[in-house]
């Protein structure tokens, strides 16, 4: 029985995509373990908290637009139907991201300085 190239080709891009994930996560941790000898406890604690606030922001600032929009984008099949939902979902980020940004600007000018 012969095989299938598809099925090989596939199979490549599997093992790639874990060899990455597996290369990814041990310089995460490598990187992680010099960051906390270069900064010591106290520098990286606020590290990390600037961070995760910057981590939660970007999670509210794109309120899942990227998601939605690539459904509705693969959905629709009319080109000129798939252009507006573009524009109007890099409208919608573009907007939401500059209101984040200057609520960080904000906090940080009132909590850090």
């Amino acid at each position: 029985m012969p095989i299938n190239p598809l099925r090989i080709k596939k199979i490549k891009q599997a093992s790639v995509l874990y060899i990455s994930s597996i290369g990814a996560m041990f310089l995460g941790f490598l990187i992680r373990v010099i960051n906390k000898r270069y900064l010591g406890k106290v520098g990286y604690g606020n590290f990390k908290f600037i961070e995760v606030l910057f981590s939660f922001s970007l999670l509210f600032s794109t309120l899942g637009f990227f998601n939605t929009s690539t459904y509705l984008i693969a959905r629709e099949k009319n080109s000129t139907e798939r252009k507006k939902i573009i524009g109007a979902s890099l409208l919608l980020v573009l907007i939401s991201s500059f209101i984040l940004a200057l609520l960080l600007i904000i906090y940080t000018f009132f909590f850090f300085l």
